[in-house]
Formats: structure tokens, C-alpha cells, sequence
């Protein structure tokens, strides 16, 4: 008869454990930087405004923000 054990002595669980979560944190840590790119594009966008719009465009984020916030 096979014992299970066997099977699971091959495979260093930890290591695999330890490797998963390596790999999350890299993906978070890579959308992190990603959004924070996003957001500075969007400032430099927003500069480009004429400042007699800059009041519409922050009524409009606005909305956009309180749709996220109702999810």
C-alpha cells in the first residue's frame, strides 16, 4: 500500500506557502505603483484644464468617487 505521506515529503510545503505569497505581494506591490501612475497622469491632466472648467471637472470626479463609495 502507498503511503500518502510520501507524496507530501516531496513537496516542501512552506517553501510553496512562502513562494505564494511572494508572488500576491508582487502583484499587489506592482498594481500599487500602477495606480499611483495613474494618478499623477490624471493631475497632469487636470492642470491642462482652463481654470473656468476646473469647477466642472471636480464635480465630476465627485460623482465618480460617490458611485465608488456606494459599492
Amino acid at each position: 500500500m502507498f503511503n500518502q505521506n510520501q507524496i507530501y515529503s516531496i513537496f516542501n510545503q512552506q517553501q510553496i506557502q512562502e513562494q505564494l505569497q511572494q508572488q500576491y505581494h508582487n502583484q499587489q506591490m506592482w498594481k500599487v505603483s500602477d495606480c499611483a501612475k495613474k494618478l499623477d497622469d490624471f493631475l497632469k491632466s487636470a492642470e491642462e484644464i482652463d481654470v473656468q472648467y476646473q469647477q466642472l471637472v471636480f464635480a465630476e470626479c465627485c460623482a465618480v468617487l460617490g458611485k465608488h463609495m456606494q459599492r
